[in-house]
């Protein structure tokens, strides 16, 4: 996990800075999991699960896509700051 949270420079720059932060976190958590399961082979689990350090960097853009990324100092176009956070779409997307 400190491969990945720990040795952040900088994050990507969101309008939601600190739910972001706080989502990242979380994904390298379950990324941290799920590359640690594989030690144990299907010990534990029935399946084995792949997520790369590729699917890292997309879950992580689709949670900047979501938390209102700035580009240039400005939001994407049609995002709009005052709707909350949809976690269900997040969640899907992710898993």
């Amino acid at each position: 996990m400190y491969r990945l949270y720990g040795t952040r420079s900088e994050f990507q720059r969101c309008e939601k800075n600190q739910q972001f932060r706080k989502a990242v976190f979380g994904l390298s958590w379950f990324h941290t999991i799920l590359i640690e399961r594989k030690k144990f082979k299907s010990l534990g689990w029935n399946v084995q699960y792949a997520f790369n350090d590729s699917d890292f960097t997309v879950c992580e853009d689709v949670l900047a896509m979501y938390m209102g990324k700035l580009i240039e100092d400005k939001t994407e176009e049609g995002y709009r700051s005052k709707d909350p956070i949809p976690w269900a779409a997040i969640n899907t997307l992710i898993a």
